[in-house]
């Protein structure tokens, strides 16, 4: 039986004072910046919480900078996915095959699994069963057949971002607030303590999990005073396409505005940056 097959966990003591701490504290003292600036690259989801027509569709949006909460998102998708079914979250736990093909690495998995964000287990189903089966895995080794769900943490914490997203609804502008390029207007605001981009009073955008390419670009129109174009801040990697790189931080940059106010662009050589400030009519 699936009982039998419980992991032995230790409940850490994160779980229990969850919900009595703000989520950007939590992820603040769990996972401070290093002491020179840069942070564990982990990624903002883009999913909404609601059911995906796919599990590929939540799991793609975690390349770049959303890897990391895409992870949680997944999983909390699939988790939500077994409850409309009337299942065990274990019959829709997600391969390890499914995250590292889409660029999730182990070394982020196991941080994850040490967190208690996530469990996983070992699946041991044969040809013929049909039930998926699964035995436990010791501490943070992983195997070829390791499958993942989220943790009573891990719920945790997805709920209760999914909880402040919808309390943050999006709120009208009002045209005379804002201007296009061909007049004044007012100066973006990149907050680094609060990580918030803001147009004057208006919030655009509140980072609530480390985004570092998308902070990056955010820092460096900040020193540049916000001109309408910067070249490409990021800094160079041998294994990564920097065009590329850039096209999916400025996506990232675009997605889950609170208001839509300000919108990001590449300069069509893929080696600059254009920002447009937003004039709703």
């Amino acid at each position: 039986m699936l009982e039998n097959n419980q992991p032995n966990f230790e409940r850490s003591p994160d779980s229990a004072i969850a919900s009595r701490i703000p989520l950007s504290q939590f992820r603040r003292e769990k996972y401070p910046p290093k002491p020179n600036g840069s942070v564990f690259k982990r990624e903002p989801v883009t999913a909404n919480g609601t059911h995906s027509s796919s599990l590929s569709g939540g799991i793609k949006a975690g390349k770049g900078d959303d890897q990391y909460q895409s992870v949680l998102r997944t999983l909390f998708t699939t988790l939500e996915s077994a409850n409309s079914c009337g299942r065990d979250p274990w019959d829709f736990a997600v391969e390890v095959s499914e995250l590292t093909n889409a660029g999730v690495n182990k070394h982020l998995l196991r941080i994850m699994v040490c967190h208690n964000l996530i469990e996983h287990r070992r699946e041991i189903t044969e040809s013929g069963q049909d039930k998926r089966m699964f035995e436990p895995e010791k501490d943070v080794v992983l195997s070829d057949r390791s499958c993942f769900v989220l943790s009573e943490l891990g719920r945790s914490l997805i709920r209760q971002e999914i909880k402040e997203e919808e309390s943050q609804k999006k709120k009208p502008l009002h045209a005379e607030n804002l201007t296009n390029g061909n007049g004044s207007h007012q100066v973006p605001i990149w907050d680094t303590l609060r990580r918030e981009l803001r147009l004057g009073a208006v919030l655009v955008k509140r980072f609530k999990w480390p985004a570092s390419n998308q902070e990056q670009i955010l820092r460096a129109f900040q020193e540049e005073g916000w001109p309408s174009q910067i070249d490409d801040p990021l800094p160079p990697d041998p294994k990564i396409c920097p065009k590329r790189r850039l096209h999916d931080t400025i996506k990232c940059l675009n997605r889950r505005q609170v208001n839509q106010a300000i919108k990001f662009r590449g300069d069509g050589t893929g080696q600059g940056v254009l920002l447009e400030i937003k004039t709703e009519k």
